[in-house]
């Protein structure tokens, strides 16, 4: 609790600074991993895997592909880290009438394409699916950590 308020007790051009660094952090972050992953992997799926694979033989009983497709999009909400970000400091910039609109649809329009991005080398680095989830893995069926543990 200290530290916020000494964080909010310093310029507001610190402040900007410190929003703007956790910008590049968040964007940078996910690039330098989406690039990473798949690069690190020992193995590595194919086009037609990555792009065309539904895992219909889960433990959830969830056996329908557009369900499952749908449920995927959800990984990429992980990226919108403080997308409200920018509606919620819009008071203190200058415009902010004409910049709020402009800075929601440019953030969640460049964490749409990152979050695509990230789930995309995901997609590269896991090919064994039944493996990924299973309890007995270094990770107890949290199929993200265990794909950081075995590229890693």
């Amino acid at each position: 609790m200290f530290l916020h308020g000494r964080i909010n007790s310093v310029p507001i051009s610190v402040i900007s600074f410190l929003r703007q660094l956790g910008v590049i952090w968040n964007v940078l972050g996910v690039f330098v991993l989406m690039i990473l992953i798949p690069s690190v992997a020992t193995k590595r799926a194919s086009l037609k895997f990555a792009f065309t694979h539904f895992n219909t033989k889960n433990e959830d009983g969830i056996k329908s592909k557009p369900n499952i497709f749908l449920l995927g999009l959800l990984m990429s909400q992980y990226t919108l880290i403080g997308y409200d970000a920018s509606a919620h400091m819009t008071e203190e910039t200058k415009g902010a009438d004409r910049n709020r609109p402009k800075g929601i649809a440019s953030e969640v329009g460049i964490f749409i394409i990152v979050g695509w991005g990230y789930i995309l080398g995901i997609s590269f680095a896991v090919t064994n699916i039944p493996y990924f989830l299973r309890e007995s893995n270094d990770a107890g069926r949290y199929a993200i950590g265990e794909m950081f543990y075995l590229a890693f």
